[in-house]
């Protein structure tokens, strides 16, 4: 059930979470496989031929994605390729490396259902990239319009890790959800709970105007 209350994308009303956190994201999943200083995948234990193959090939992409060269990410240039060529045909870490970069990106480029597609398959070890995958998952379902999954998403991202920043803002974007269904009880509850335990965040200036807002159409004040 969806309003166009809103004219501009659900995921770029407020600056999406990729971007208002870039520096945070490249670093969490970069950690996952440590990079040299060139920017190329460095490879510190000794992997297979297709493994190593496959982290070769990602070198180029890993440079176009902290560019912001989404399409170059997709389609690769030349003879390189790009990151679903190598999500397709290489597993282990370096192809849901690239599953991660593809559905990022198609994600940025409005390819919402390649996005999905990638996304779902993103299985990382790390607590905070796996996260940023889960609402990022979220933002690709709902930009397809399904606000359900959507839903679930965020709501999953915000309650892997209890903290004021990941929490905190997948929630807001879960209670987005709620407003746009006229569903204000269950975006008051989550505001609520926002304002009861996450009083350092950043944006509680921001959240207790939401929750105002939500009390006022509920009418408990």
């Amino acid at each position: 059930m969806n309003t166009n209350e809103h004219k501009e994308p659900f995921y770029t009303k407020a600056q999406n979470f990729f971007e208002m956190y870039r520096k945070q994201i490249l670093i969490a999943i970069v950690a996952i496989v440590a990079i040299g200083a060139g920017g190329y995948f460095y490879k510190t234990i000794i992997f297979d031929k297709k493994q190593e193959a496959a982290y070769d090939l990602l070198g180029p992409v890993e440079r176009w994605f902290v560019a912001d060269s989404f399409e170059l990410v997709i389609k690769g240039q030349g003879k390189i390729k790009g990151a679903p060529y190598i999500a397709d045909n290489y597993s282990g870490k370096p192809g849901n490396l690239a599953k991660y970069y593809s559905g990022v990106s198609y994600l940025k480029t409005g390819d919402f259902k390649k996005s999905i597609k990638y996304l779902e398959k993103v299985d990382f070890d790390d607590k905070y990239a796996s996260i940023m995958a889960t609402g990022l998952l979220g933002d690709a379902y709902y930009e397809s319009g399904n606000t359900d999954d959507a839903l679930n998403q965020y709501v999953k991202a915000a309650k892997a890790d209890k903290n004021s920043f990941t929490t905190v803002y997948w929630y807001k974007k879960a209670a987005a959800i709620h407003e746009k269904r006229n569903e204000w009880d269950k975006a008051l509850d989550i505001y609520e709970n926002i304002y009861k335990n996450f009083k350092e965040s950043e944006a509680m200036g921001e959240t207790e105007k939401l929750l105002a807002r939500a009390k006022a159409k509920t009418g408990k004040y």
